[in-house]
């Protein structure tokens, strides 16, 4: 493994830099790089358990197929993510069938699930650091979910930044999460969350004080 990719490891894997010589060198010694292209199909349900995916660079989409084939995103992967849903026999009855496309040219740094199976045995900083994180990505599925069953809020923001864009005849909107709070009667913290969705599936681009429409199109069929 290259120096650089090491380095990879001490900034994304927290726990590297406090694991014992023996235990960093196992990781080292026994992790692979990959490079993939877009549009590659990395992980789907028939795919074996082949342990936890760090990115280096690029975006990775994780999604879910229904039986009729219809998608729902539920979350993306940026450089500096770490997946363990590609690890998921390290959990017991996690039963969870999911698929990951490279969305951008992308590179990841995959440690075998193997080697921090047996560490987790044995240091419960491994076991805690894995439990971390599987349960932040559980609750931005939930949070998916609950827009997905519940929510016309999504739909109420879409169209609240649709007329805001026809007010500016500009892509750029100058507006605030307190005025699109204010606008809908809802609390700023669900707008920050919906806004933070949309932009990153490329819809929005958020900046301080303005928000630029980068798909319109695609805005306007979410509330209608």
């Amino acid at each position: 493994m290259t120096v650089e990719n090491i380095n990879i490891l001490n900034e994304y894997l927290t726990i590297f830099p406090e694991l014992s010589s023996r235990d960093q060198k196992q990781i080292i010694d026994g992790s692979s790089f990959h490079k993939y292209k877009k549009g590659e199909q990395i992980y789907n349900v028939t795919r074996t358990c082949n342990g936890i995916m760090i990115v280096k660079s690029g975006q990775l989409r994780t999604y879910m197929l229904s039986d009729e084939g219809k998608e729902i995103t539920l979350y993306r992967l940026l450089p500096g993510d770490v997946c363990v849903m590609t690890s998921s026999c390290l959990f017991n009855n996690l039963d969870i069938e999911i698929h990951i496309l490279v969305e951008k040219p992308t590179e990841v740094i995959i440690i075998p699930y193997q080697i921090l199976d047996s560490m987790r045995k044995e240091n419960s900083m491994v076991d805690r650091f894995l439990l971390d994180i599987i349960s932040q990505r559980f609750s931005e599925v939930m949070w998916v979910m609950e827009q997905v069953v519940f929510s016309p809020m999504l739909k109420r923001v879409a169209e609240c930044l649709v007329n805001h864009w026809s007010l500016a005849d500009s892509d750029v909107v100058r507006i605030t999460h307190g005025e699109i709070a204010n606008d809908l009667g809802t609390a700023r913290e669900v707008v920050t969350r919906l806004l933070d969705y949309l932009q990153n599936d490329n819809v929005i681009k958020q900046e301080r004080g303005k928000i630029t429409i980068l798909d319109p199109l695609k805005l306007q069929t979410l509330y209608k």
